[in-house]
């Protein structure tokens, strides 16, 4: 018999590593995202319970400009991950290049899967050249096909641009456009849709709307600072700190996120 608490699935939700061919990459910050990406990746390898797989939720690379820079990134930096990854398309990715390099078995960047019985549903919200994203409308009609079936399986949806507002404007003009769209379609999953998980805002942000959790995680690389009410521009600033999210289903129902922070030098 299986015990009420006891852990349905585990897995880790990990966001915007940023990372560029060249290992030395700082960008405008003070230090490379390639070294805390492998520190956190190290941490997840080290954690004292099973992780069932890793859910990347985009800005996997940082603008890369050729296809085989998602294959080097795979072999050297992602290949000594112990869990299963999966990946999803951020604003600074190319999804047609991610997706053949980590998902060559899906003809589109979005899917789902299955795992201990959940059903992962993983939306590719990237426009070309834009920072801001969008669900396309042939991609918005399988999703409410999902959200509309007949099942008693337990839904995780994931994203990358943040489909509420933070009401903070900067950061607000380059989220998802059309996310109460979104909402009203969850809604008709709302009884078995455990959360949503979104990345791109680097920082951990959790809402609650209409019994719908929406969460975000920490980039590997630095993070930022918003605040309700927010009207200038968000806080790019050196904020070390990397780190990921733990996200356990019990068997009861249940949904805990533990954030997680990464220590490095």
């Amino acid at each position: 018999m299986t015990t009420p608490g006891a852990p349905l699935l585990t897995f880790v939700h990990l966001t915007d590593t940023h990372l560029h061919p060249d290992p030395t990459f700082k960008g405008k910050r003070a230090w490379s995202p390639r070294p805390t990406a492998e520190a956190v990746i190290a941490h997840i390898n080290a954690l004292p319970h099973p992780v069932d797989f890793v859910l990347h939720t985009g800005d996997l690379g940082n603008d890369p400009l050729r296809a085989e820079h998602y294959i080097a990134l795979r072999d050297v930096v992602f290949s000594p991950l112990r869990p299963p990854l999966y990946v999803i398309p951020g604003n600074h990715d190319h999804r047609v290049w991610l997706s053949a390099a980590f998902h060559p078995q899906h003809e589109r960047p979005y899917y789902n899967f299955e795992v201990n019985g959940v059903q992962v549903v993983c939306l590719d919200t990237s426009l070309p050249y834009q920072p801001f994203g969008e669900i396309e409308s042939e991609q918005m009609a399988w999703l409410e096909a999902i959200c509309a079936a007949e099942s008693h399986q337990p839904l995780i949806v994931a994203l990358h641009h943040h489909p509420l507002s933070l009401h903070a404007e900067a950061m607000d003009s380059i989220g998802l456009r059309g996310g109460e769209a979104l909402h009203q379609t969850l809604l008709r999953a709302r009884y078995r849709l455990k959360c949503v998980l979104f990345g791109h805002i680097h920082e951990g942000v959790t809402m609650v709307r209409d019994g719908i959790v929406y969460a975000s995680t920490f980039s590997t690389w630095y993070q930022s600072r918003t605040w309700h009410g927010q009207t200038g521009d968000f806080a790019k600033a050196d904020l070390h700190h990397p780190g990921y999210t733990i996200v356990t289903l019990t068997a009861d129902g249940g949904v805990m996120l533990k954030p997680v922070r990464v220590l490095t030098k």
